[in-house]
C-alpha cells in the first residue's frame, strides 16, 4: 500500500520558540540588502532577529542549507512533516508601545548627554509607533512566510506538493490572533507561487490546539495567575547583572541612576 504523505503547518503566538525540526524563519525585507541594515540593528528588540539565525539568507531569501534536513542514507524516504512556526516580524505590543512613549520622553526632557546617538534621536527621530499597531504583522512579516514558504517547497520537495494540496494532505492550523493568521495567509501565498499554481487551501483556527495555555486550567492557576512562578526572573531583574546595565545607561545619557529602571 503506497503510504500517503501529510504535512501539517501550525502557526503559533509563543514569543519563546521558533521551532520546526532544524530550521528557523529568517527572511529580510524586498529592499532591504545586507549593506542597508544597521550593524547596531541586532542589540535592539525584546526578540532576537530572525537574520541573525541563518545570515546567508540576507544575500538570497530563497537559499537553502540542506544539511539541516539531510536524511537518513539507503531506502529513507520522507512521509510527514510537523512545523510549528511562529508568526512573522510584527510591530510592538501596545503595552511596549506605550513603555518606549514615555521613555523616548523621558529621554526628550532629561537626558544630557553629548552622545551623537541621543543628539541624532533628540533632533531627527520621531515617535511614530501608535497604540492601534499592537502586534500586528508587518509587510517584512509576511514576507518571512512568504519566502519561508517557498525554502520548505525546495526541502520537502515530495511532500509540499500541487497534488498533497488538492487532495487535502496539507494543512494549516493558526490560532485566532491577528499576527498569526496574517502569517498563515502569507504562507498560504508563498506555497501557491512556490507551486506555480493557485490551489484552495483554507486554513483552520483552533485556539484550543494553538494557545491551549489559555484554556489550561491548571497552567492559568499555577503559573499565569502565581507570581512565585517568575521568582526567578525577578531575581534576575533585581540582581547585579541588570543593575550593571541600567548603571551603564545612567552613566552614558548623564542622568541619576534612579532615573532607569527595569520597567522601562
Amino acid at each position: 500500500m503506497a503510504k500517503q504523505a501529510v504535512t501539517t503547518i501550525f502557526f503559533v503566538l509563543f514569543h519563546c520558540i521558533i521551532s520546526y525540526w532544524a530550521f528557523m524563519s529568517s527572511c529580510s525585507i524586498h529592499s532591504f540588502t545586507k549593506n542597508s541594515i544597521p550593524a547596531i540593528a541586532k542589540y535592539f528588540g525584546s526578540k532576537g532577529r530572525y537574520e541573525e539565525v541563518n545570515t546567508y539568507l540576507i544575500g538570497d531569501l530563497l537559499a537553502t542549507n540542506y544539511s539541516l534536513v539531510t536524511l537518513p542514507p539507503s531506502k529513507c524516504n520522507e512521509i510527514h512533516l510537523t512545523a510549528i512556526i511562529r508568526h512573522g516580524t510584527r510591530y510592538p505590543s501596545t503595552k511596549n508601545i506605550q513603555k518606549m512613549r514615555e521613555f523616548y520622553d523621558f529621554l526628550m526632557r532629561n537626558a544630557t548627554s553629548n552622545l551623537n546617538g541621543l543628539s541624532e534621536i533628540k533632533s531627527q527621530w520621531k515617535m511614530w509607533y501608535t497604540d492601534e499597531m499592537d502586534g500586528r504583522l508587518v509587510d517584512k512579516g509576511r514576507a518571512d512566510h512568504r519566502h519561508l514558504a517557498q525554502r520548505l517547497i525546495k526541502w520537502f520537495p515530495s511532500l509540499l506538493t500541487e497534488d498533497n494540496v488538492r487532495h487535502g494532505r496539507v494543512k494549516l492550523i493558526t490560532s485566532s490572533k491577528h499576527r498569526c493568521m496574517n502569517s498563515t495567509i502569507a504562507f498560504r501565498e508563498g506555497l501557491m507561487e512556490g507551486l506555480g499554481r493557485e490551489v484552495e487551501l483554507e486554513p483552520a483556527v483552533n485556539d484550543a490546539l494553538m494557545r491551549y495555555f489559555d484554556q489550561c486550567e491548571r497552567f492559568v492557576k499555577e503559573v499565569e495567575n502565581n507570581k512565585s512562578a517568575l521568582e526567578e526572573v525577578k531575581r534576575f531583574k533585581e540582581g547585579p547583572e541588570m543593575k550593571s546595565v541600567m548603571e551603564k545607561m545612567a552613566d552614558r545619557l548623564k542622568l541619576p541612576y534612579a532615573s532607569i529602571t527595569v520597567g522601562q
